[in-house]
C-alpha cells in the first residue's frame, strides 16, 4: 500500500512538473512574441525616422553627407541597443526557468 501511494505521489509530481513546464514555456513564448512585436515596432519607428532624416539630408546642401553618416551611425546604435536589451531579457527568462526548475527539484527531491 505504501509503495502504491509513493508511486501515485511520484506520478502526480511528475505530471505537475510537466504541466508547470508547459505553462512556463507557454508564458515565455507569449512574452517573447510581445517583445518581438515591440522590437518590430521600434525598428519600424527607427526606419521611419531614418527615411525622414534621409529626405531632409538630401534637401540640405554642403555637409549633408556628414550629417547623414552621423544619423545612420546613431540609428545603427539604437537598433543594436534594442537587440542587446532583448537578448538580456531573454537571458533573464532562461535563468528564471533554470532557478524555478532547480527549486522544484529540491522541493520534490528530484536531483
Amino acid at each position: 500500500m505504501q509503495k502504491k501511494i509513493e508511486q501515485q505521489f511520484t506520478t502526480y509530481v511528475m505530471n505537475f512538473k510537466e504541466l508547470e513546464d508547459n505553462l512556463i514555456n507557454k508564458r515565455l513564448g507569449e512574452m517573447e512574441s510581445r517583445l518581438m512585436a515591440r522590437l518590430e515596432q521600434l525598428s519600424s519607428r527607427i526606419e521611419s525616422d531614418f527615411d525622414q532624416k534621409l529626405g531632409k539630408a538630401k534637401r540640405e546642401s554642403g555637409d549633408g553627407q556628414s550629417s547623414l553618416s552621423n544619423e545612420i551611425s546613431d540609428l545603427a546604435s539604437a537598433i543594436a541597443n534594442q537587440r542587446n536589451e532583448f537578448d538580456m531579457v531573454s537571458c533573464r527568462f532562461n535563468a528564471l526557468i533554470v532557478v524555478s526548475y532547480r527549486s522544484l527539484c529540491q522541493i520534490f527531491s528530484f536531483n
